[in-house]
Order: C-alpha cells, then structure tokens, then sequence
C-alpha cells in the first residue's frame, strides 16, 4: 500500500447566512516575531479567500495575501493560486437528499460521514503565469436494502494538458473503496478503507479525508484503515479513532474526543492525539488540546510536548478573541501567540471582508 495522506476537506467553509465571498488579512504583526507565524495560524482561523455559490457550495479559493489599504480596501499583496470548483449537478442534487443519522457540530471533523457529490477543480498558477491543472473526483456508491450508503469507491482519473473531465469512472482509477457499518440507531459505527488499483498510488499519496488534519502515514504494505466512530445518549459523536492495520499489527494512528457544554449543545474542547508525522505547521506536537466558544470559533489551544527539548516557541499556548458581523461570522480577530492573553497587546490582528447573496 502506498504512503496515505490524511487531509483536510472544505472546513474552511466555517461561516453562516448566504455568504458569497470572504477575503482575510492580516492588519497588524507584532515587531520581531517570526515571519512565518501567520502561516502557522491559517488552519485556526479557516483561512483562505473564497467565492460561494448561492447553495454554499465553494466556487472558487484564491491564495492571495491580502493587505488592508488606507481606505479600507483588500487588496491582493502576492498573489499564488486560484483553485476553481464545478459540481455534477445530478450528483449534487442526490447528496442534499442522503444523508446519515447524525448530528453535525463545528469542529467535529466527522467529513467521511456526508455523501460526496463529483466535482471538478480547476487550479490556476496566478504568480507565475496562468499554468492550469485539472483535478476530478468522481465518486460511486453502493446502497443497502435501507437506503444507506454501504460502500463508497472514489475515482481520480489521471488528466495531463486535458481540461475535460471525462465524467466516467475507470476501474484503473479506483483510489480507494470505503465499507460502512451502522449500529441500530443506523448511525456510522465503523468504516473500513482499502486502496484502490489507480498506477499513481505507487507513488503518490493517497488523500483520504479525516479528522481534518494533514498527517502521513508510513507505507503499510497491503494493509487497511480503519475509523471507529463513539456517540453519547444524545447521539453526538464523542469520539473518533482511525487505526492502521500493517505487518507489524494494529496501530492508533489518530483520535480525537470531544467535550460538549453542559448547558449549550456546542463542541467546547476537543481533545487530540496523533501518531504520525503532522505536515500542518498548525499541529506542532502530537497531541494537543483545542477550546472553542457558542459559535464554534477556536479560543484557546495548548500543546504537549513530544519531548522535553522541544522548542517551547513551537509549543506557547495559544488565544484568540473576536469581533462579530450580523450573522455571527467572526470579521477581526485578535491572536496572543506568545503564552499568555495580555489585552491590547496581541501578537496578530486578522480581519475578514464578507459579502452576502442579498
């Protein structure tokens, strides 16, 4: 089996009300800190530059820079890549209609759970020339004698200097075939992920979608994966495993739980541990624990260190406080990255421009 990237799907679309498009800038860096310390945040504050269809669907994610002028006005600074999404629109259409006995919160990342409709990303190489690439994921299902998903196969046909999708999927271009396990109450309780024939796995990565963190795991030879899913009596999600099944046994390779407020049915910490490599700069250590408030938005999260030595700048808690729009999307952000929430001294101000469908 090749080496298996873990990555993250859309969790950027963390926003409310008809949105229509969403650019962010950094307004203020603190004086001699680390140039890169915006990039290691962007995860935290679902970063990225977005245009939306009316349905909420993503339609396009600009990798800009933007910088706010003296009128108030965001205005791209370095400009990078544009990634443009179009969607099968019967396909689309069947997965508003399925969809599984659960209950979605913010900041569960339980993605492998909703139905995937195919589509189809145009990326756009905006600093260096217009370069463009076409990537499509056309995905199948097999149903139950309930109406519920039992198997999932996705497909990524190989698309060089052809900008077609060809909307047919090829058994050579299986990546990889998902089997669902339900409990009575017909939630998701188990899925089993087995790699696919397409040539490219052996020696691309393989992107599954889980727990919505970049994390690589070691060549397992044949082997499978395997996400266990918890739920307490309100049927929310509590806990999410993914275990790796290789030559040498079983591992945990990644788990996250999740606490709710007593009172308010919100996520307020989550709790995680992962075994392997993380590629995010966001996730320095292997475990760490994230706090959030009533709108989802991450307010607090400490690390622990893989070791003692490890550098405590990579490791500092951190916070983040907020300022509000009319539909509850946060529009400026004050970021304390250096250990401690000091009012009036942040270490990073993030502001967001947001239009809406009328």
């Amino acid at each position: 089996m090749p080496h298996i990237l873990l990555s993250k799907k859309n969790t950027e679309t963390h926003f409310n009300g008809p949105i229509k498009s969403v650019k962010i800038a950094f307004t203020y860096k603190k004086e001699n800190i680390d140039y890169y310390q915006d990039y290691k945040i962007d995860n935290d504050l679902k970063g990225g530059n977005f245009e939306f269809y009316e349905n909420g669907l993503i339609k396009t994610n600009s990798r800009y820079n933007f910088k706010m002028d003296s009128l108030n006005i965001f205005r791209p600074i370095i400009p990078k890549k544009s990634i443009n999404f179009e969607y099968n629109e019967e396909d689309l259409k069947k997965s508003f209609q399925i969809t599984p006995n659960i209950k979605y919160y913010r900041n569960v990342y339980s993605e492998l759970l909703y139905y995937n409709p195919t589509y189809y990303v145009y990326e756009y190489d905006i600093g260096n020339g217009l370069e463009k690439g076409l990537i499509e994921y056309i995905y199948k299902y097999v149903y139950d004698d309930k109406g519920r998903i039992k198997q999932q196969k996705y497909y990524n046909p190989p698309h060089l200097y052809d900008f077609t999708p060809y909307k047919v999927a090829k058994e050579e271009d299986l990546y990889y075939t998902i089997t669902y396990h339900y409990n009575d109450k017909n939630q998701v309780i188990k899925q089993e992920i087995f790699p696919g024939y397409n040539e490219k796995s052996d020696y691309y990565p393989l992107y599954i979608y889980v727990l919505s963190i970049d994390m690589i795991i070691p060549e397992n030879n044949g082997g499978k994966l395997e996400v266990q899913y918890q739920y307490d009596k309100q049927d929310r999600i509590t806990q999410i495993s993914l275990y790796d099944f290789n030559e040498d046994g079983t591992l945990l390779a990644a788990q996250s739980n999740y606490t709710y407020h007593s009172t308010k049915d919100f996520v307020e910490k989550s709790e995680n541990y992962f075994e392997y490599n993380v590629t995010d700069w966001n996730y320095p250590t292997k475990r760490w624990v994230s706090h959030f408030n009533e709108q989802g938005d991450i307010i607090k999260r400490e690390f622990t260190k893989d070791y003692p030595e490890q550098s405590t700048s990579d490791t500092t808690t951190r916070f983040y406080e907020y300022e509000y729009d009319q539909y509850n999307n946060w529009i400026k952000c004050y970021l304390y990255l250096e250990g401690q929430k000091v009012k009036g001294d942040p270490t990073l101000i993030a502001e967001r421009k947001i239009e809406y469908y009328e």
